[in-house]
């Protein structure tokens, strides 16, 4: 008892030590804000230690190491949803995913919204996918833990394992409101940023698909466009469809294949005057101009290409059709933090040369096509691409508009739409 009350002591000490230097070096910005409450509510955090340390049942969930992550973990949660820190282990895998070119899981996209991990997409061909897991399904457990609290890293920590083990997943359907258990075996998930690059039978159109702005995105897209270009395609349809987004830097590099040098793509406008800057397009590969592009979008389609379609729309260089996509217009960086952990952090907002506001309100179609649920149970049942195809009204629709002169509809409904879920929550909320 007196070793643990020493040990208690001594970490109060260094803390409180830690906190007096802290309030000295921001004494200025103290007394301006009369922020003198700074001091006492970082001893009170010592005493909660203090007290949790001694008292709390489970001791091993009370060590200092867990206590100290918990309260810088809840720091940059409490902020918005895309700021967090990550311990070192969580962290390792974050990079890991980056510079990968597969991993062994069950093949989910996710992303944080309206307080719960929800699935963005499922890859293709993937053990999520053939189950049937569906764009908006809430991970509600994991093996039996609930992820209530959860953030997106600890769930992908938690999916992830070693090829051929199970584990079992519950979703919730917010529009179905019901609650769906499904055992998932992880299988190798290769990371593809392009794919299904061809040309549409019966038809001289390309259309590839697009999952991410990550790896080496920007190279594959230009080989994908040369691909079709030499294919001869009279014009390109690109499925942006629940790409989650990426780097900011992909998303110029891709704006540049398709418009001349030095135009504005977008601006990045944070708080400091580092992080205040403008891309603008650069000279490489452009797809010529005589091609017609059409991109689908959707609800998971978020970020940095959300920043590609909003460009590409303000220089009148596409047509999107598909849905009002996610709404997310705020930039994150990461922070290498000593022993190893990270910290991902909200610095900025983005704008492009027309300034419509995205962040929270997403980007409305041209031509509005939303699939309803069964549609797409439907879809990602059938494994034959060409059926596939048919079967997608989005890509149906961008060739019909494409083979009858690319002209836009009196008006960007879809009249032609089965009954589908009402929509999801308002743009507001849509985190």
């Amino acid at each position: 008892m007196k070793l643990r009350t020493a040990f208690l002591s001594l970490l109060a000490c260094l803390l409180l030590t830690n906190a007096i230097w802290c309030y000295c070096a921001y004494s200025k910005e103290a007394k301006a804000s009369n922020s003198s409450e700074v001091l006492e509510r970082l001893n009170l955090l010592i005493d909660v230690m203090q007290i949790l340390r001694e008292n709390y049942v489970d001791e091993e969930a009370v060590t200092p190491d867990r206590l100290l992550d918990n309260a810088i973990i809840g720091l940059a949660s409490e902020l918005d949803p895309y700021t967090e820190y990550m311990p070192p282990e969580v962290a390792e895998e974050f990079t890991k995913y980056f510079e990968a070119n597969s991993f062994a899981g069950v093949g989910l996209q996710i992303t944080m919204k309206n307080g719960w991990v929800t699935v963005v997409n499922t890859i293709e061909g993937t053990p999520a996918a053939r189950a049937g897991v569906l764009p908006n399904d809430q991970i509600i457990a994991v093996d039996g833990e609930s992820m209530d609290g959860k953030t997106t890293d600890e769930v992908v920590m938690l999916l992830r394992g070693e090829e051929g083990t199970t584990v079992s997943v519950t979703f919730h359907r917010p529009d179905l409101n019901e609650d769906i258990s499904i055992e998932l075996v992880r299988a190798e998930i290769p990371i593809t940023h392009v794919d299904n690059v061809h040309i549409l039978p019966e038809t001289t159109i390309g259309y590839l698909g697009f999952h991410e702005f990550a790896g080496d995105a920007p190279q594959e897209f230009e080989k994908a466009l040369r691909q079709l270009v030499e294919e001869e395609a009279t014009a390109i349809i690109i499925d942006l469809r629940q790409n989650p987004g990426g780097f900011v830097d992909h998303a110029v590099e891709i704006c540049s294949m398709f418009l001349p040098d030095k135009l504005l793509v977008v601006s990045i406008e944070g708080r400091n005057p580092d992080t205040t800057i403008s891309h603008f397009t650069a000279q490489r590969y452009h797809l010529p101009d005589r091609i017609p592009v059409v991109l689908l979008i959707d609800g998971g389609s978020a970020s940095a290409a959300e920043i590609m379609a909003q460009c590409l729309k303000d220089y009148n260089r596409v047509t999107l059709i598909g849905e009002r996509t996610f709404g997310k217009g705020i930039v994150q960086t990461s922070f290498n933090m000593p022993q190893g952990g990270m910290l991902k952090l909200t610095i900025a907002k983005y704008f492009t040369k027309s300034r419509k506001p995205i962040h929270q309100q997403g980007i409305e179609p041209d031509i509005k096509v939303k699939l309803s649920r069964d549609e797409y149970v439907q879809l990602n049942s059938i494994f034959n691409r060409d059926e596939r195809e048919k079967l997608d009204r989005c890509i149906q629709t961008a060739v019909a508009f494409i083979q009858g002169g690319c002209v836009l509809p009196e008006s960007p409904e879809d009249p032609e739409s089965p009954e589908s879920p009402e929509d999801p929550e308002d743009p507001e909320n849509q985190e």
